[in-house]
């Protein structure tokens, strides 16, 4: 980005900070909300990205059933927050807040963390949003790009260098009637690796849950790019890494599936080491883009990761 763009942003970045927030640690793999109160949702981030090549929104978006969609659906270079109703009464959200840990204070930005309001949104919408059982509500980008949504501008990484499991992650906080609960980005999907994508390409990711704070459960696992764009005929190296979410301390000598689906389909299987990751690689020879998942078994447990994206061109 330009130096221009870079102090527009830190300028409308400065009236978005909070003042004393910080980063709580990660402890959960499994999406539940409200709990004991009839508001139950779910809560899933993607991006998209149509202003470059390659481009695809996450599914569902913009006219799929059931979707109740606020803010733009094409020509979006943005941070998308989903939220699901999973219950059996309206949910009615009067807030959805995105913060995110930022680059470290420089000449552009003098604050960590910055906060980004989806809901009300920048557009001038208002009020509350009242979701029906089974219905989702997709905030996407209000209005022109203006910087303030595109998360992926508030990296503190290097390009390629993907930030770690569980540091330093981007948080959502959704108010409805039975109060706010918070949802842990520890994927590192709104602000893309921790990296800015633009610099490999398409920006686009698919949704992913974002989960609770302080639920215990499963270990977490990770396929790692979440995103990358290769020619045929080359090879794509994929990295799985398979940690406590809790204690955050690697799962070693396990098995972990990778089933690829989509334009070149297969499935590869590697052992986490002492750093509780593993790699596995393969060739693309079709045109068109694979959708790559983890799994492991852990005693009578089945993880999952994520879900990855690999698009195959000429």
């Amino acid at each position: 980005m330009s130096k221009v763009r870079h102090a527009t942003l830190a300028l409308a970045i400065l009236v978005l900070i909070t003042s004393s927030i910080g980063i709580p640690k990660p402890i959960t793999v499994h999406a539940v909300s409200d709990q004991g109160s009839s508001d139950q949702i779910d809560v899933y981030v993607g991006y998209a990205d149509d202003l470059r090549s390659n481009p695809f929104f996450p599914d569902p978006w913009c006219g799929s059933p059931g979707v109740i969609f606020v803010g733009s659906c094409s020509s979006i270079d943005a941070g998308v927050v989903r939220v699901d109703n999973i219950g059996t009464s309206n949910v009615t959200v009067s807030s959805v807040s995105v913060l995110l840990p930022g680059p470290l204070p420089s000449l552009y930005y003098c604050c960590r963390p910055i906060t980004i309001n989806y809901w009300p949104g920048y557009g001038g919408a208002s009020g509350s949003v009242v979701i029906p059982p089974g219905r989702t509500l997709i905030l996407s980008q209000t209005g022109p790009e203006t910087g303030i949504q595109d998360t992926s501008d508030y990296n503190f990484n290097s390009c390629g260098n993907s930030a770690s499991i569980g540091f330093e992650y981007p948080i959502i906080n959704v108010t409805t009637a039975k109060g706010t609960q918070e949802f842990d980005d520890k994927g590192h999907t709104l602000d893309t690796e921790g990296f800015d994508l633009a610099c490999q390409g398409n920006e686009s990711l698919q949704w992913r849950p974002a989960h609770p704070p302080f639920f215990e459960g499963n270990p977490d696992l990770e396929i790692t790019p979440f995103n990358a764009t290769n020619m045929v005929g080359t090879t794509h190296k994929l990295t799985a890494t398979l940690v406590s979410n809790i204690t955050l301390t690697p799962v070693v000598n396990t098995t972990v599936t990778i089933a690829v689906t989509g334009a070149n389909p297969l499935t590869g299987y590697c052992v986490t080491n002492s750093t509780g990751k593993c790699s596995f690689s393969y060739t693309g020879t079709n045109i068109g883009v694979d959708t790559i998942a983890g799994s492991a078994m852990l005693g009578n447990v089945l993880v999952h990761s994520p879900l990855a994206e690999k698009i195959w061109s000429l």
